[in-house]
C-alpha cells in the first residue's frame, strides 16, 4: 500500500443521533454524512486497528462522530452549528487517529437533517415562539459543504484561513506590548 497517498472515504451516522437543542429546549433526532481524506501512515498498526479494511475504519469515523455529536451540550440548531460541530470533530478524530496507522487530513460534511418527527416537532415549537432563535436555511440547504482542511474552515460560499488570522493577532499582540515598554522606559528616563 502507498503510505504517501491521500485516500477519500464517505461517512454517514449509522443512526439518528438524539441531541437536546438549547433554542427549543427539545430533544432531536439528527442525521449526517459526507466524506473524510486520510493517510495510512504505519500500515502494519492500520492492520492492527482496523484489519486492514476500510469499511471499519468508515464504521470507526462515523461511530465517532456519532459519539462525539451526542456529548455534546447546549446546541441550538441553527445556521452556525455544523459549521462549529465539523471544525471542532475534525480536531477531535485528528487527535483520536493518533496511534491508530492513520492520520485524517480534513472532513466534510453536507449537513445536519432532522428526522422527519423532530422535523416537524421543531417546526411546531418555532410556529408557536417557541425557539430562540428561527434561522434553519444553512442547515437545511443540502447544497452547502462545509470542510475542515489544513488549518482552513470553508464553505461553499466562504472559507476562513485560520493561521493568517492567528499571526494578525500576535503582531498586533507584540506591537501593543513593544509600545507599553517604550513608554515604560521614556516615564523612568523622564523621572530621572
Amino acid at each position: 500500500m502507498d503510505n504517501s497517498k491521500e485516500l477519500i472515504s464517505k461517512w454517514g451516522t449509522t443512526k439518528p443521533v438524539s441531541v437536546y437543542d438549547n433554542s427549543c429546549k427539545v430533544e432531536l433526532e439528527i442525521r449526517s454524512h459526507g466524506n473524510f481524506t486520510y493517510k495510512i501512515t504505519n500500515e502494519e498498526l492500520f492492520k492492527n486497528s482496523f484489519n486492514g479494511n476500510e469499511s471499519e475504519l468508515i464504521n470507526y469515523v462515523s461511530t465517532s462522530f456519532e459519539k462525539y455529536l451526542s456529548n455534546l451540550k447546549d446546541l441550538s440548531y441553527n445556521d452556525n452549528l455544523y459549521l462549529d460541530v465539523m471544525k471542532n470533530f475534525t480536531i477531535y478524530i485528528q487527535n483520536d487517529a493518533n496511534g491508530k496507522g492513520f492520520n485524517i487530513i480534513g472532513v466534510s460534511c453536507t449537513g445536519f437533517f432532522l428526522t422527519d418527527d423532530s422535523k416537524t416537532l421543531r417546526d411546531s415549537k418555532e410556529k408557536n415562539g417557541e425557539c430562540v432563535t428561527a434561522s434553519e436555511t444553512q442547515s437545511n440547504n443540502s447544497n452547502e459543504q462545509i470542510v475542515v482542511q489544513n488549518n482552513k474552515v470553508s464553505s461553499n460560499n466562504s472559507e476562513v484561513n485560520v493561521i493568517p488570522w492567528i499571526v494578525i493577532l500576535l503582531g498586533v499582540i507584540v506591537i501593543i506590548t513593544l509600545i507599553i515598554i517604550i513608554i515604560k522606559s521614556r516615564k523612568q528616563k523622564n523621572n530621572i
